[in-house]
C-alpha cells in the first residue's frame, strides 16, 4: 500500500526490488536508540522484540529500493504496563476480606489511561495449598493512578482463597493488560461466641488433619499396589531367567538332540552384534562388498557361501531400517573394536558352531583328556566349559579348548 500510494500501482514485477523498512523509537529519544527491521515486500507482520513495558513508542514504515525511497507511514503505540504491585490486606472478616491495591507507585506510557482493575478469585485447598475452582472474575473500576480499594465479598468463614490481580489501559481506543500479580491466598476469620471459635477451629484442624491423613493413606495404598506390581514383575522375570538358564542347562548337560532348535535360537543372539563391528580394511582381510542386500541375516548366507569368508559386518542406516553395505571378511573377528550404532558384527565360524545338528555335540567332548597343539591363550576364572567354548567362538583361529574345572583354566588350542 505505501508502494501504491508513491508510485500509482502494485509492483507486478518492478525493475528494482522493493523492501519495507520498520522502525521503532522510544519518544523522546534520538535515532541512535531505534530498532530497524528490513522486510520482504511479501511480509505482512513482523514481531518487534526489545522494547520496555508502558513505554511510548514512534513506529515508521516506508518503502525502499536502489532508485528512490517512499514517505513513511507514523502510528505512536504504547505498551502494556509490566506487573502491578502486590495487592495488600487491609481487613477481614467471617464472610469478606478488604484488598488495596497501590497504583500510585505505578508509571503508564504517555496517552495510556487506566480502566480497572480485573480480579481473579477462587478457593484454595488448606491441605494441597492448590485453587479447588477455576478464578470467579470481577471488575473493579480504576480513575487515574491512585490508590484503590475494593471488597472480596460472599465468602465463607474460615475458608482460604487465592487472589490475583491485572491493570487494564487504554490507549487509542485499544485495551492493554498488565501482568497478572503472584497469587495471594487470604483466610476469612471463624465467627461466633469465644466458646464456638475455638470448637468452629477444632473442627477445622480436625477436618484438616483427616485430609491429609486420608492423603498419605491414599499415597501408601498407591506406593503399596506399586510394591506389589515391581514384586510381581520380578517374579515373572525370575521365572522367566529360571526357566531360560534351565534350558541352558539342559542343552549344556548333554541333551541335544531334542534342543536343537534352543540351540539355534542362543546362535542369533549370540553371534550377532549390534552397534560393534570387529573388523578393518586391512590387507587380506577383506574379501568384497555387497549393496544389494536387505539384513544381517542374508549377509551371513553371503558369508556362507563365499569360500574363506569367517565374519561379516553390516551396515545400516541411522534408524536401522535399510541396509547399506555387506563387507565379508576372512577373520572372524578382527582385532580393533569400532562402536558404531549403525554396525552389526556377524561372527559366521560362531553361528555355524552353535547351529550345527545338535546330535553332534556330544562327540565333541571329551571327559579326562587335554588337547595338544599350539596354545593360543589362555586364562583362569572361567565357571564353565561353555564360558571358555564362548571365547574360544569369538577368538581368530581357535578350533578347541581345554578346560580345568579345578582352577577355571581356560587355554585356546589350535587344533580340533
Amino acid at each position: 500500500k505505501w508502494y501504491q500510494r508513491e508510485y500509482g500501482s502494485e509492483p507486478a514485477n518492478p525493475a528494482y526490488p522493493v523492501n519495507y523498512v520498520l522502525e521503532v523509537q522510544k519518544v523522546g529519544t534520538d535515532d541512535s536508540e531505534s530498532i530497524v527491521v528490513n522486510l520482504d515486500y511479501s511480509a505482512t507482520s513482523r514481531i518487534v522484540t526489545g522494547i520496555e513495558p508502558a513505554t511510548l513508542y514512534e513506529v515508521r514504515m516506508f518503502t525502499e529500493s536502489e532508485k528512490a525511497v517512499s514517505s513513511p507511514a507514523v502510528l505512536r503505540q504504547a505498551t502494556a504496563p509490566s506487573a502491578i504491585p502486590f495487592p495488600e490486606v487491609t481487613d477481614v472478616g467471617t464472610t469478606h476480606f478488604t484488598l488495596i491495591e497501590k497504583l500510585s507507585l505505578l508509571t503508564l506510557a504517555e496517552g495510556e489511561v487506566p480502566v480497572k482493575l480485573k480480579v481473579g478469585v477462587a478457593e484454595v485447598d488448606p491441605v494441597t495449598g492448590h485453587n479447588m475452582e477455576g478464578y470467579r472474575n470481577m471488575d473493579v473500576p480504576v480513575t487515574g493512578l491512585v490508590d484503590t480499594t475494593f471488597d472480596i465479598e460472599d465468602k465463607e468463614e474460615g475458608k482460604s482463597y487465592g487472589v490475583i490481580v491485572t491493570l487494564q489501559v487504554e490507549f487509542n481506543g485499544e485495551t492493554l493488560d498488565s501482568a497478572t500479580t503472584e497469587r495471594l491466598v487470604v483466610t476469612t476469620n471463624i465467627g461466633g461466641t469465644p466458646t464456638e471459635k475455638v470448637q468452629k477451629e477444632f473442627e477445622s484442624i480436625k477436618d484438616t488433619t483427616n485430609r491429609r491423613i486420608s492423603g498419605l493413606n491414599q499415597e501408601l495404598d498407591s506406593l503399596t499396589d506399586r510394591v506389589a506390581a515391581v514384586n510381581t514383575q520380578i517374579d515373572s522375570l525370575y521365572g522367566d531367567l529360571a526357566s531360560k538358564i534351565e534350558n541352558v542347562i539342559s542343552v549344556a548337560s548333554g541333551n541335544y538332540t531334542d534342543q536343537e532348535s534352543i540351540l539355534i535360537g542362543i546362535a542369533k543372539s549370540a553371534c550377532f552384534e549390534k552397534g560393534v563391528s570387529y573388523y578393518a580394511n586391512r590387507a587380506g582381510t577383506k574379501i568384497k562388498e555387497i549393496t544389494s542386500l536387505n539384513s544381517a541375516y542374508q549377509c551371513l548366507t553371503e558369508c556362507q557361501n563365499t569360500a574363506g569368508c569367517k565374519g561379516a559386518s553390516a551396515h545400516y542406516d541411522s534408524i536401522r531400517t535399510k541396509l547399506y553395505t555387506c563387507e565379508l571378511f576372512t577373520k572372524r573377528r578382527g582385532d580393533a573394536i569400532d562402536v558404531d550404532a549403525q554396525k552389526t558384527g556377524v561372527n559366521k565360524v560362531c553361528y555355524d558352531t552353535l547351529s550345527k545338528s545338535a546330535a553332534n555335540w556330544a562327540q565333541c567332548k571329551l571327559q579326562g583328556k587335554a588337547l595338544s597343539g599350539t596354545e593360543i591363550a589362555q586364562t583362569l576364572g572361567f565357571k564353565t566349559e561353555w564360558d571358555c567354548l564362548g571365547w574360544c567362538l569369538n577368538t581368530n583361529s581357535c578350533l578347541g579348548i581345554t578346560f580345568k574345572k579345578s582352577n577355571g583354566q581356560c587355554r585356546l588350542i589350535k587344533r580340533r
